[in-house]
């Protein structure tokens, strides 16, 4: 939360960057299943959805700053719980409408598409300002939860039966697991300046080791094999300490990707002591 710039250049060097989303997740799934005791699901969502999202709209956060431990945060923080956790109460609400009123609802080839058509645009034309702004991400998120309300898979199955979809879809955890750390690794080596006949590669190495951890690691937890695979705990307790090591070297600035940075820096101004 002490940091707003999510799409910032340095921000791109950190490799664990995109575990924040994860931490949320951890809050969500803990604290949320106590809601599901109440009958009047809906109701609750909706009330916790404004309590959450209205204050978003109506107040301006951004001078409002918080302390812990001497450490600011800002109350605008893109990775601040408040300002993304409303998005997994939508999501809570339409897996509830659609339980209670699956049979009712009628799929509708308008709202699809143009569901579809605020998914398209806020891809395109939203700038970085709209992408930090809480309100207008509602745009993308309603029009997912047009898609999927009133889509109609038969109709669609170019998209819902596509083979290539459906596989990356199995793997997208991996995938979103795996993405960040590889592509940090690389534009560290290359100092955030890769050129673009390295991507393919380098997407061929975030794909194929996603896929590794798909089979080895994901499908053991599905299958329920993980207490019954003992090289697979060894394995696992193996990369938590050397994760853990790493841990501690990094905070303790033995190892940091900024120090490579700033040491090629400090080259260059001895080097060239003129230059601006």
């Amino acid at each position: 939360g002490s940091e707003n710039n999510y799409w910032g250049a340095i921000s791109e060097l950190k490799p664990l960057l995109h575990t924040w989303s994860l931490s949320i997740e951890w809050q969500f799934y803990i604290l949320f299943p106590f809601l599901f005791f109440f009958k009047n699901r809906l109701k609750i969502f909706t009330i916790l959805f404004l309590i959450i999202f209205a204050p978003n709209i109506l107040i301006n956060f951004s001078d409002l700053q918080l302390y812990i431990n001497d450490h600011k945060i800002r109350i605008d923080s893109f990775f601040f719980t408040p300002n993304r956790i409303f998005e997994f109460i939508i999501g809570a609400f339409l897996f509830v409408v659609e339980e209670k009123y699956n049979t009712k609802l009628k799929k509708n080839i308008f709202f699809s598409l143009f569901g579809f058509f605020l998914i398209f645009i806020s891809l395109y034309l939203f700038d970085r300002l709209a992408r930090e702004n809480i309100s207008l991400n509602l745009i993308p998120i309603i029009g997912t939860c047009l898609f999927i309300l009133f889509t109609e898979s038969e109709k669609y199955k170019i998209i819902f039966k596509n083979k290539f979809l459906s596989h990356i879809g199995l793997i997208s955890y991996s995938l979103y697991l795996w993405h960040q750390p590889i592509l940090a690794y690389f534009k560290n080596i290359f100092n955030n300046n890769i050129d673009l006949i390295y991507y393919f590669p380098i997407y061929f190495i975030i794909y194929f080791i996603s896929l590794l951890s798909y089979h080895f690691v994901e499908k053991l937890f599905y299958e329920k094999k993980i207490f019954k695979d003992r090289v697979f705990i060894i394995l696992i307790l193996t990369i938590s300490l050397m994760i853990i090591i790493l841990g501690v070297n990094i905070s303790s600035g033995n190892l940091t990707i900024y120090n490579n940075i700033s040491n090629k820096i400090n080259n260059i101004e001895k080097n060239f002591p003129k230059i601006n």
